[in-house]
């Protein structure tokens, strides 16, 4: 059963008031929105899959949902009437069902599934097709930018060496690649190897969703649509998100960035231990 990450420490951060407007940019599963619902708030919910809000675990009469990119997310709020919202929840992580019955390559765990690694299915672009076309240097940058492992240069290159002759086209063929370096580095441990796993699928998802401009956009267009003591809930899974939110003060002053101290919450499933919750208050 899927537990949502931060729920009570996000509504009490939000400070949920009956009747006011709240919009959860990441739906998922609803879990966050429900809450907020429950509470008496008023809900705008859009999220990249269009899977997540076509076929939603539940309706209510104060809930809009709108397929969309919170990259876009002023435009949205603008057309739903949800201007001038109360606060703003972005949970950057994948939903549990994405990762379990997605079928696109999301975990490292399913070797038969293709390497789609697409949220949104209308993009053009699979992970498959990034790492077999990707100019090579091009390839090897982005996977040290957005994985941060120490062996991503090295995996990077292996990668261009083995699509000479065959295309990388499944989950499987990809870890094939990856334990052809960890075995050079006699790295056998499984918590080690997992952890370069999660790295490079990381990266590689990252790259196809553009996930790091999505969240800059997020954030500079959400600030556009609080009122003006309105909260922006941020729950990240690495540094590289952590990072964005935090540097965010620096281009706009008339904002105050906290961190709400649960990063380790033992309840949480593996892929969920990493979660960090800050949020910027908006200052009148």
């Amino acid at each position: 059963m899927h537990t949502t990450v931060f729920l009570e420490e996000v509504i009490q951060t939000l400070d949920v008031q009956p009747g006011k407007k709240y919009i959860d940019a990441t739906f998922g599963e609803g879990g966050h929105t429900k809450a907020i619902l429950d509470a008496g708030g008023h809900v705008l919910a859009l999220d990249l899959d269009a899977e997540q809000v076509q076929n939603p675990p539940f309706t209510h009469e104060n809930l809009k949902l709108a397929h969309g990119n919170y990259a876009n997310i002023e435009a949205i709020a603008k057309e739903h009437g949800f201007t001038d919202a109360a606060g703003v929840v972005f949970d950057l992580g994948l939903s549990f069902e994405q990762i379990k019955d997605g079928a696109r390559g999301f975990s490292y765990t399913r070797p038969d599934e293709e390497l789609d690694m697409r949220i949104d299915t209308s993009y053009d672009q699979t992970a498959a097709e990034l790492i077999n076309h990707l100019d090579a240097a091009d390839l090897t940058d982005l996977m040290m930018k957005y994985s941060e492992d120490l062996l991503a240069r090295e995996i990077a290159q292996d990668i261009v060496f083995i699509r000479k002759t065959r295309r990388i086209e499944t989950v499987g063929a990809l870890i094939a690649v990856i334990d052809r370096v960890l075995e050079r580095h006699l790295i056998q441990g499984r918590s080690d190897k997992q952890r370069t796993y999660s790295r490079i699928f990381q990266a590689l998802r990252i790259m196809v969703n553009h996930e790091m401009d999505n969240i800059r956009s997020g954030l500079e267009q959400a600030l556009n649509v609080i009122a003006a003591d309105g909260t922006i809930v941020f729950i990240t899974f690495h540094s590289l998100e952590d990072r964005i939110v935090k540097r965010f003060k620096t281009t706009n002053h008339n904002i105050v960035i906290k961190e709400v101290n649960v990063r380790k919450k033992r309840t949480l499933k593996q892929f969920e231990r990493s979660a960090r919750l800050r949020f910027i208050q908006k200052i009148a």
